[in-house]
């Protein structure tokens, strides 16, 4: 049957479709252009919150695994000390270059969590991880200002060797027991990078996440936000 042959009313709904499909296309594609408008104009304040945090992850997970590159390099030729806490990630600030220091800041970390430290990229930001020496990293301090992420304690849980299994050389340091992604960016001690979901922490289930000391997760509790050599 040719198209001359073909019903009337046939044709006609096969046009309704095609329209019907344009319409379709239409709302859709509008609808995409007003939610980047929004989220241009809204900035900080997000449309869909879970975004943020999915975004604030990925970058988190970035992060750690640029930091675990530095390290495993710095044991590579017999340079990596065992310093405790954040201290043992800091000690690779010298192979950092100036303008991405930053690696050691969470992008999630809540607003005030360290205070007095300069604004990121600024010379007084700089200078202050080019000043870090082996002194610093040896004594026990509050290291909010350097660094978002939480260090392996080596002085209560100390290893025979650097790349132990179960354990971990890095995580987010969740102040105040809220996980800002929504879960906990981890840097493996066998250099994986992994995202601990809430159902993988134990102690969990009250909505908040202890790392360190009194940690009901025993992955967390071997970990120090504070610590010397």
């Amino acid at each position: 049957m040719n198209d001359e042959e073909q019903p009337k009313g046939r044709r006609g709904r096969g046009g309704g479709s095609h329209k019907t499909l344009i319409i379709v296309l239409v709302v859709v594609l509008g609808g995409g252009a007003l939610l980047g408008i929004a989220l241009l104009v809204g900035g900080k304040t997000p449309v869909f919150p879970q975004g943020f945090e999915v975004k604030d992850r990925i970058q988190c997970m970035n992060n750690l695994r640029l930091l675990s590159d530095l390290l495993v390099a710095r044991h590579s030729v017999g340079n990596l000390k065992r310093y405790d806490g954040p201290a043992f990630l800091l000690q690779v600030a010298p192979d950092v270059a100036d303008e991405d220091l930053a690696v050691f800041l969470c992008p999630g970390e809540p607003e005030g969590f360290a205070s007095g430290r300069p604004a990121v990229g600024s010379p007084e930001f700089i200078r202050m991880y080019r000043d870090l020496t082996e002194e610093d990293l040896s004594e026990s301090r509050d290291w909010s200002r350097y660094t978002s992420y939480a260090g392996p304690d080596l002085k209560n849980f100390p290893v025979n060797r650097y790349w132990p299994e179960g354990r971990l050389w890095a995580c987010d340091r969740c102040p105040g027991g809220k996980p800002h992604h929504l879960g906990v960016a981890v840097l493996q001690a066998d250099t994986r990078v992994d995202f601990l979901a809430p159902e993988h922490v134990k102690g969990f289930e009250d909505g908040r996440v202890i790392v360190g000391p009194g940690a009901p997760d025993q992955r967390l509790k071997k970990m120090s936000v504070g610590g010397g050599k």
